[in-house]
């Protein structure tokens, strides 16, 4: 009972207190109303008080922004524009490398799950004929699009991770750098195709567009150990594609000849297909005969 008792002036006590409460409230409403003009007045005169202050912000805003239009144009012309389509074809083909070659860690994960995208849709295309189209036009287009979007300020716009590339990575991609070509079948030499080592100058395009590469990324050549020994044995990659004459003992006493060098007992070119001049022999031998 005395539990009850104490419940019941408890609840007694609430109820008091939210009347108190409402009625303070409906006494001081007409404060709360005559107020409201006061305060929305102050609100306008502190905004028109620091209009001033605001365009200020919005002036130097247009400003930086200016500043950073320039400077990337600045920097976009430091290249010419034919070198800059040449670094992106050679770095758009490092990254389809990177995707088809299990070294897609070095390719940011944004990046990674849009290629995989555009991958499957180039696999879906069929020729007029049916059969599977071998072009990978969508791909292509993708990475040419991100190599042009590349913002240093922004890290989900650099396509490669080029603090993580090693030179074993990128040594294995150089020497990707072959081409095939066709000749006619010969039973000494086997195969009608064969794959040819290419020019020093095409290493050299490589090693500049990736050198492209990290400086359209912000990304400094000795940022970590694994970008140092990258470029340092890049240069020793690059010296040993090259054959010189005065490594050579005894240079002076060297002759070199190609396949295709003229030589003194070389048949003159006069137009007449060989078999033609090969049968006007014969029968010159046969005259010379009888």
């Amino acid at each position: 009972m005395v539990l009850i008792y104490y419940l019941i002036r408890i609840m007694f006590a609430l109820v008091a207190t939210a009347l108190n409460v409402i009625y303070y409230l409906i006494q001081m409403m007409p404060a709360f109303v005559a107020a409201i003009p006061y305060y929305l007045m102050r609100m306008m005169v502190t905004f028109v008080a620091n209009i001033p202050h605001y365009l200020r912000l919005f002036w130097d805003a247009m400003i930086e922004t200016l500043v950073r239009m320039y400077s990337a144009a600045v920097m976009k012309e430091r290249v010419a524009q034919s070198t800059r389509k040449g670094y992106d074809s050679r770095n758009l083909t490092f990254m389809i490398w990177l995707f088809d070659n299990d070294h897609r860690n070095l390719i940011q994960a944004a990046i990674l799950k849009e290629m995989k995208r555009v991958d499957r849709e180039d696999k879906s295309r069929r020729t007029r004929k049916g059969k599977k189209c071998k072009k990978r036009e969508y791909l292509r287009q993708c990475c040419g699009d991100i190599l042009k979007g590349i913002d240093p300020t922004q890290s989900h716009t650099l396509p490669v991770k080029l603090e993580e590339l090693t030179i074993q990575v990128f040594t294995v991609f150089l020497n990707t750098s072959k081409k095939k070509v066709k000749r006619d079948s010969n039973e000494a030499f086997g195969d009608k195709e064969l794959e040819i080592r290419l020019k020093p100058s095409s290493f050299d395009g490589a090693c500049s567009s990736l050198s492209y590469l990290f400086q359209e990324s912000g990304i400094d050549k000795d940022v970590n150990e694994v970008t140092k020994e990258l470029w340092s044995k890049i240069a020793a990659y690059k010296k040993g594609t090259r054959r010189k004459i005065d490594d050579i003992p005894l240079a002076d006493c060297v002759c070199i000849k190609h396949p295709w060098s003229k030589a003194d007992d070389t048949p003159r070119c006069t137009g007449i297909p060989a078999d033609i001049m090969i049968m006007a022999e014969f029968e010159s031998l046969k005259e010379k005969m009888k």
